[in-house]
């Protein structure tokens, strides 16, 4: 139980640490920098060593104390604060970034955030524990939810530290599930979501906000749209 209790010490860390609001930009991008940081060298140092955690002991006493919680909502949590996010543009209650800049945003993060994923796992190719395939290492699905809860925390945080500690309670759900259901290792799910947590942060760190400067942009708006046979995208543009 003892590797147990670090691995939620890690991320709950994480996530009191990103979920702070403070007055300077400055230093509210040190706090992604040093909390991602922590979570990818604890990713890798303990892919490579099992001096602190052995990654397939954890994995067999987290499968025998925790594989009863094994659930398929993995898949869709991590979706819940991209729905938070634009559902202030549906009842035109403003976030952070107008719709244009803050798509934008999330585009660059979410392909930065493929490119190194999917270029680690091709490199590495390590087997998962359910052996399905050899592409574990980092896990895809908590870096992703990783990227969303960190867009969410830029966008809403200032509204509310609470959209903040609920966007990484979901996405440190979505991890902790990828062990449950033997789908990840422990380095899988911390490197994940560091490198999650890392592709937002470059992205708002180095956008330069030009869209919001044409005036006509603000006046687009699309949404989403579900029907029982149909599923349609609804866009309009006020002149």
């Amino acid at each position: 139980m003892k590797n147990i209790i670090n691995i939620f010490i890690l991320i709950f860390f994480s996530i009191h640490t990103n979920a702070q609001i403070i007055e300077e930009k400055k230093n509210d991008y040190n706090k992604f920098y040093l909390s991602s940081g922590i979570l990818i060298f604890a990713g890798i140092s303990t892919h490579i060593s099992t001096i602190i955690i052995d990654k397939k002991n954890f994995q067999k006493e987290f499968q025998e104390n925790f594989s009863f919680l094994s659930s398929s909502s993995d898949e869709y949590l991590s979706y819940i604060p991209i729905i938070t996010v634009y559902s202030f543009d549906i009842f035109k209650n403003q976030t952070k970034n107008t719709f244009i800049e803050k798509s934008i945003l999330l585009l660059k993060s979410e392909i930065l955030n493929y490119v190194i994923v999917n270029s680690i796992k091709r490199i590495t190719r390590i087997e998962r524990p359910d052996k399905s395939d050899k592409l574990a290492f980092p896990s895809g699905h908590t870096s992703n939810a990783f990227v969303l809860a960190t867009f969410m925390d830029n966008e809403l945080r200032e509204k509310s530290k609470l959209f903040s500690v609920l966007a990484y309670s979901l996405a440190s759900t979505t991890g902790i599930l990828r062990i449950i259901n033997n789908k990840h290792w422990l380095p899988d799910v911390m490197l994940g979501a560091g490198i999650g947590i890392l592709s937002t942060t470059l992205s708002y760190k180095t956008h330069n906000y030009k869209w919001t400067k044409n005036k006509n942009l603000k006046n687009f708006f699309i949404f989403p749209k579900f029907l029982k046979k149909e599923k349609s995208v609804c866009i309009f543009f006020k002149f």
